[in-house]
């Protein structure tokens, strides 16, 4: 564990830098430090840290995923997938503190991404397909749009199957030769 409270870091270069469990406090300069996809931020304490002026575009992901590539057994993979989400839920919490909601919400999804392989893993297949169906249908809640979409979808459906009755029933016979009975019962022949 590494104590970086008050540390001046602002334009340094910590690329590939395995900040796992350090320690950050409000005094930390962090503005313009360097951050690539292998640098590690696991269990970090950010302690109120200011990120605003960190590039986090240039982060797309997280050094800690590449502990996945690099297990061998399930187990390992589980742990591996398990940490990287947890590295993945510190950041998006502290960011989405400061008001930096948008940078939070593409690492949220990127978390719940990595626990829902992490199910599949664990071949709890029930929270896995939960976890899919919740992803598609809104996004884990990151992504309202497809909360509209689905609903509007599902409004669709009903309709246009509202209007194939309505239409049935304005046929010859009410229908009754293409369906050939359906839906009636004996005693009504």
């Amino acid at each position: 564990m590494v104590n970086l409270s008050g540390a001046r870091l602002g334009r340094a270069n910590l690329s590939g830098t395995d900040l796992r469990e350090a320690r950050l406090d409000a005094a930390t300069v962090l503005r313009g430090c360097i951050l690539t996809p292998a640098t590690k931020l696991g269990d970090v304490a950010w302690n109120g840290a200011p990120l605003p002026r960190v590039a986090w575009a240039q982060l797309p992901r997280l050094g800690d995923e590449i502990a996945i590539g690099a297990a061998r057994t399930r187990s390992e993979r589980i742990a591996a997938y398990q940490d990287a989400a947890r590295a993945y839920r510190g950041l998006a919490a502290a960011l989405r503190g400061q008001g930096l909601v948008a940078v939070a919400s593409g690492y949220r999804l990127r978390e719940q991404r990595l626990e829902r392989t992490a199910r599949w893993q664990e071949r709890k297949y029930g929270a896995w397909l939960f976890s899919l169906l919740l992803d598609l249908m809104a996004g884990y809640g990151e992504r309202p749009e497809r909360i509209v979409a689905a609903c509007l979808g599902t409004l669709g459906s009903f309709a246009v199957a509202l209007w194939l009755g309505a239409y049935r029933r304005r046929l010859p016979g009410g229908g009754r030769q293409l369906c050939r009975g359906a839906g009636r019962s004996h005693a009504s022949r």
